[in-house]
């Protein structure tokens, strides 16, 4: 395992509020980022990128990628620049994953990543722009629920962590995204 410093820890009681996280760290996404998401089943992973997802394009469709392994969504900005966003799911994979070509994405000029599941993965872990742990943390009075009559859901916790080997390159974004996540 490697080692990370935590940046800070946000709650969720909804699927909205995962994906508001989602949409606040794509606030700081650029080029060559790679973020990582575990938790177990359920947890968010897919909600969050859709969220992440949100906030750079009207019209993306996110779906989790569990059955083929990887999503590529194209997006145009204000100025027509294409940026790819890569979303993998190692789960089917199992552990010990070899994930060789997902490594060039650090140095692609107009990608990102984004990879649930990523605790499979140990050389991916290690090169990690942003790691969020996503964890079930007990239950919230929400006046809402999915169970007709019920006004509790299962509430989550995401952990913003940052690998110790990136934070002299990263100082500005860990910055932002900080900013970001307390706003």
């Amino acid at each position: 395992m490697h080692s990370s410093r935590l940046l800070l820890s946000r709650d969720s009681v909804s699927a909205e509020d995962t994906r508001d996280l989602g949409a606040l760290v794509a606030t700081v996404a650029r080029p060559g980022l790679l973020i990582g998401l575990n938790g177990e089943l359920g947890t968010g992973k897919t909600e969050f990128v859709r969220g992440f997802m949100s906030a750079l394009s009207d019209n993306a469709e996110v779906s989790s990628p569990s059955y083929v392994l990887e999503n590529v969504y194209m997006l145009e900005d204000h100025q027509g620049l294409l940026a790819e966003i890569y979303h993998w799911d190692l789960y089917r994979l199992g552990q010990n994953a070899s994930v060789s070509e997902l490594l060039e994405i650090r140095s692609h000029p107009h990608a990102l990543g984004i990879v649930e599941w990523v605790e499979y993965s140990p050389e991916l872990t290690n090169l990690l722009s942003i790691e969020i742990l996503i964890s079930f943390s007990g239950f919230a009075n929400t006046g809402e629920s999915v169970i007709p009559g019920a006004s509790v859901s299962t509430k989550r916790n995401f952990e913003f962590r940052v690998p110790q080997v990136h934070e002299s390159w990263g100082a500005e974004l860990y910055s932002s995204l900080e900013l970001a996540l307390r706003a």
